[in-house]
């Protein structure tokens, strides 16, 4: 079974840079991040799920949570590399 990491801050800069490292080493991805466009070369790949949204709200975390607890049961590395945005 492969492993699963979960990346926050995933969609731009280091982040992005840690989920190409990961997905050349076949790990399961769970992608979280607020900016679409930059999932696009992860859409609809095998072992990917991508979460749209800002770690701040409820309802991101329940969707993160719900793919772990439903698909996966298991997170082995989580990179916690969202930023923070001040509004």
């Amino acid at each position: 079974m492969k492993k699963v990491v979960i990346i926050t801050g995933a969609s731009s800069g280091l982040g992005k840079e840690l989920v190409k490292l990961y997905f050349q080493k076949n790990y399961s991805l769970v992608l979280s991040g607020r900016n679409q466009n930059g999932f696009e070369e992860f859409k609809n790949k095998e072992n990917v799920d991508v979460v749209l949204g800002d770690l701040v709200k409820k309802e991101t975390l329940d969707k993160i949570e719900y793919i772990i607890k439903e698909k996966y049961k298991r997170v082995d590395i989580l990179i916690n590399n969202a930023g923070v945005t001040y509004i």
